[in-house]
């Protein structure tokens, strides 16, 4: 009898992680330490997901216990060396939590991360990299033509004057991390950038919203998720509500963490502009935190929002408050 309830809560958290339900995952580990064991049986099995997700959870469950950390070193270095994003991803966020509290851990994997930086062309990904090399390492200086260095204090000078600063400068910053420009002949004007750019390119559109609406979303990969979402608090009321349903469960049911607090972010800026359009569909809202809990900032702030205008004291979400 102990021994199968013991199986059924190592089955249980098992399936929590590859179904990427952190939050609840970590409740059990938090309750009982012992599952750390079953959390290294999983760094060995085939499901990227698993593995990915055990070693975030051994990473947090380390550093939370005082616990000698680089136990962990030989599994991280070993997923950092993988092809795979989500393995890669998850470990460069644990590596980020250990440096955090031990800066000089980070010698031990420069190399990984440097190399990762040079192969991997996943946003999420080269964020990490890219703080991590900034904070603890060094970037590799290149020897830069003159026709080159003129460019790039150009394109600083526009980033500096330019209407669409945050807009130019994010896709610089994105672009100059993933290749050499070697110009020719290149003229680069603030007028060509509003031309190439207008504002009817960024308004959400027709498509867009059906996007949205037809769940096809689900689909996209996170930059493209980011660019639609971005334009959601910009709709009309009844285009928001229109697109409230699948907006909810595309917050519930993403299995990216990333996304999930992408979409959190986005309902939290329409629950200040139509905090009604939310109310209507708050059974969404109350599913989510079903599945993962109220303790996000961002979800209590989403509700705070909404009781400012409708009482929700037969609401589930009334704890929140």
């Amino acid at each position: 009898m102990v021994i199968g309830f013991f199986r059924s809560k190592s089955n249980k958290l098992k399936k929590l992680l590859e179904d990427d339900m952190i939050n609840d995952a970590q409740k059990m580990l938090d309750e009982d330490d012992s599952l750390t064991s079953d959390l290294f049986k999983y760094l060995k099995m085939n499901s990227e997901t698993l593995k990915a997700n055990a070693i975030y959870l051994l990473t947090k469950n380390y550093l939370k216990n005082n616990k000698d950390i680089s136990e962990l070193y030989s599994p991280l270095k070993a997923f950092l060396s993988q092809k795979s994003e989500v393995l890669v991803l998850n470990s460069l966020m644990s590596l980020k939590l250990i440096t955090d509290v031990f800066p000089e851990v980070y010698e031990n994997f420069s190399l990984e991360v440097t190399q990762i930086n040079k192969t991997f062309v996943n946003l999420d990904i080269r964020s990490y990299t890219g703080n991590l090399i900034k904070k603890y390492g060094k970037f590799k200086e290149y020897n830069l033509s003159d026709n080159q260095k003129m460019l790039q204090k150009h394109v600083k000078q526009l980033m500096k004057s330019s209407k669409q600063e945050s807009l130019f400068g994010r896709l610089m910053e994105i672009g100059s991390s993933l290749f050499v420009i070697m110009p020719e002949k290149l003229e680069v004007t603030e007028e060509m950038l509003e031309d190439s750019i207008s504002k009817e390119d960024l308004q959400f559109n027709v498509f867009t919203i059906e996007t949205l609406k037809s769940g096809k979303i689900k689909e996209m990969d996170p930059l493209n998720i980011v660019y639609q979402l971005s334009k959601l608090p910009t709709l009309t009321k009844g285009q928001v509500d229109d697109t409230m349903p699948q907006t909810l469960d595309l917050m519930g049911c993403s299995k990216n963490m990333i996304v999930r607090n992408m979409v959190l972010n986005t309902v939290y800026e329409v629950s200040k502009k139509y905090p009604d359009v939310l109310y209507n569909h708050i059974s969404g809202l109350e599913l989510y935190e079903k599945q993962y809990g109220g303790n996000d900032p961002v979800f209590k702030a989403i509700i705070k929002e909404i009781a400012k205008k409708y009482n929700l004291e037969n609401s589930p979400l009334s704890k929140l408050l």
